[in-house]
């Protein structure tokens, strides 16, 4: 069992900083180079955090995401790419037949801990034997702390802020590298391991 890669599915409806505000803490103009600047630095900032790519390893804002591996595990615990999660929407498969089927939901739990979310298996229930091919079990799940803002740790909303003033500020002399550093002390103890 290898896990392959996790693509987003169902982008968040709502943004966890809005081009106003971001505008406001660069201090910049309101035409429309400015408004452009502001926004590339925003998602600069959102891509350093969010999602798959994202260095806390977690979605923010809510969001659907599913997670391509190449078998069921031979332990009972299936660790999942991101936190928080909320639900499981699906888990389906290819069986050693070549054919598509879904798990059903009875045969395994979500559970949580310290790492992030994971999928454990039932006591009573086995894993089912899968094709030998590279996307045969497929897992869309939502994660994310909420469907808003507020619903994100104050941290994290106040690193995505500082970011966007600290690379706004950069000078010739400054380097990306350096700066966030420092805000990253602050979002330590959100930032999961890779499994």
């Amino acid at each position: 069992m290898s896990y392959q890669h996790s693509t987003l599915i169902t982008a968040p409806v709502a943004a966890l900083i809005s081009s106003e505000a971001a505008q406001r803490w660069v201090r910049r103009g309101d035409d429309a180079d400015d408004l452009e600047d502001t926004n590339l630095l925003l998602a600069s900032a959102m891509s350093h955090l969010d999602g798959i790519d994202g260095i806390l390893r977690r979605a923010l804002i809510t969001q659907t995401w599913q997670d391509t591996w190449s078998a069921f595990p031979t332990g009972e615990r299936l660790p999942l790419a991101l936190a928080p999660v909320a639900s499981i929407a699906s888990i389906t498969y290819v069986d050693d037949s070549s054919v598509e089927q879904t798990l059903a939901s009875s045969t395994y739990r979500l559970h949580k801990d310290f790492s992030g979310a994971f999928l454990r298996l039932d006591p009573e229930s086995s894993w089912p034997s899968t094709a030998d091919r590279d996307d045969a079990v497929q897992i869309t799940y939502v994660a994310g702390y909420g469907d808003a803002a507020a619903d994100v740790p104050a941290e994290i909303r106040l690193a995505v802020q500082e970011l966007i003033e600290q690379w706004d500020g950069l000078s010739e002399a400054s380097t990306p590298e350096v700066l966030p550093a420092k805000i990253m002390t602050k979002l330590r103890r959100f930032i999961r391991p890779h499994f």
